[in-house]
């Protein structure tokens, strides 16, 4: 294995799915339920979490009709009152003791009268930070941090440069999953890349792969890179 502790960190990231794509990977399964255990598998093998997951109920609304839906009575009294509302989104945060409840929303084949009219879109997500796990150590890869990258931002959203994140999104009939991951660029990446596609239920692309190295004026330079996961 590479010696990393007395180097500049030269990184792969893998980012997800473009807005052309949904932003995010389909988990393969239209279950809620589903969705949430692909989820948790990932992170339990691949991710070393910062924090818990935030999870938060958002609901879209294209129309406000003066009829409150069996849903949203379903939201508030499982739920509470709204965390935030705009003019055509209200949103929910969701403890983990509350979690199963929120599950349940969206399990309309079991409560067909939960399932939401047309005039809503609502979506359970979780969200998480933190570091991609080497699966050898059960750690973080050495030499990839954000702290180690000298905090550089990605992103205009607050992604950083060694670490890695991880959002997924329940619908009523779907389930995705979007990425934004930093892995070792030396000889640890093909076995890195490996480890996270194996505990997924879909293929990464390969097409949103970026190597990241140290420029001459102390920021990072990015330019695209092969799937690690193709071999020449």
């Amino acid at each position: 294995m590479t010696d990393t502790a007395h180097q500049t960190p030269e990184l792969v990231t893998y980012d997800g799915l473009p807005a052309s794509k949904g932003g995010a990977h389909s988990l393969r399964t239209r279950r809620a339920a589903g969705g949430l255990e692909a989820f948790e598998r990932f992170l339990a093998e691949c991710v070393v979490e910062h924090a818990p997951v935030e999870w938060r109920l958002v609901v879209i609304h294209a129309a406000r009709p003066d009829e409150v839906s069996p849903f949203e009575a379903a939201i508030a009294e499982r739920l509470g009152g709204r965390s935030a509302r705009k003019t055509v989104i209200d949103s929910w945060s969701v403890r983990d003791d509350q979690l199963t409840a929120a599950l349940d929303l969206f399990d309309v084949k079991r409560n067909p009268a939960l399932k939401a009219p047309a005039h809503l879109r609502p979506t359970l997500t979780g969200s998480v930070m933190g570091l991609a796990k080497d699966p050898g150590a059960g750690a973080p890869y050495a030499g990839i941090s954000p702290a180690e990258c000298g905090d550089f931002a990605v992103d205009g959203y607050g992604a950083r440069l060694g670490g890695s994140a991880a959002r997924v999104s329940l619908g009523q009939a779907s389930a995705k999953l979007s990425l934004q991951l930093s892995l070792p660029g030396d000889d640890r990446l093909a076995g890195a890349a490996r480890h996270v596609q194996e505990h997924l239920p879909f293929a990464l692309s390969e097409k949103h792969w970026k190597r990241w190295r140290l420029a001459a004026n102390g920021e990072y330079r990015d330019r695209r890179e092969p799937s690690p996961l193709v071999v020449p």
